[in-house]
């Protein structure tokens, strides 16, 4: 199944809301995320800010997995 994300639900996820449970189906293989390059740095820039308080590590591991783990169209 090939699913698209909106920012919101990643950013959700990443908060450990429980929409966690769609960044877990995901690294897990359930889905494969489609995104394009506008999509993909649209995630990586909301992740990035302040407010949030993610890790930078947590980022740049989600980064990572986006290279390997989605369906980029460009």
């Amino acid at each position: 199944m090939r699913v698209v994300v909106d920012t919101n639900i990643i950013v959700s996820g990443y908060l450990g809301g429980a929409l966690e449970g769609i960044i877990v189906a995901w690294k897990a293989g359930k889905f494969a995320l489609v995104v394009s390059k506008a999509i993909a740095d649209e995630y990586l820039k909301v992740l990035r800010r302040p407010k949030f308080k993610i890790e930078r590590a947590e980022v740049d591991d989600f980064a990572a997995l986006l290279l390997t783990a989605s369906c980029i169209n460009f």
